[in-house]
């Protein structure tokens, strides 16, 4: 997508990664990018240049969900009193939201309930409150 043609993009929309993999969702549209609010991690701005499709309220990005903390897209500022997440709560609401655990492999993180792969522990997480919880 280029730059200036957000029209299709509102913020609510689910960002969904080129593997399919739930990234987060549209907080904000600007002219040549969005800020993504992503579950456990920092916000981010995402260039229209790293949409590939707009569709049935999901953006679609062209890089896999995982591979999105690698791009250097900027963060907003920190407000005040506003702390990034440590990797201690990351871990634990990871936990939480796995009661079985996970294994963190040379490519990403395990679920030890069913031996899945994934990227992310954001998608380890979701896996687990669609497959395990109740």
């Amino acid at each position: 997508m280029a730059p200036g043609e957000t029209a299709e993009i509102a913020a609510g929309m689910r960002v969904v990664g080129a593997d399919g993999e739930e990234v987060g969702a549209v907080k904000d549209v600007r002219p040549t990018d969005f800020l993504l609010a992503r579950r456990l991690a920092r916000d981010v701005y995402v260039p229209l240049t790293a949409v590939r499709a707009v569709a049935g309220g999901v953006v679609t990005l062209t890089l896999p969900a995982g591979r999105v903390d690698d791009q250097g897209w900027p963060s907003p500022p920190l407000t005040a009193g506003e702390q990034p997440p440590s990797a201690a709560s990351i871990a634990t609401e990871a936990h939480d939201a796995h009661p079985p655990g996970m294994t963190v492999t040379p490519t990403g993180y395990r679920c030890t309930a069913c031996g899945a792969e994934f990227p992310s522990v954001e998608a380890l997480a979701a896996h687990n409150r669609a497959v395990h919880l109740p």
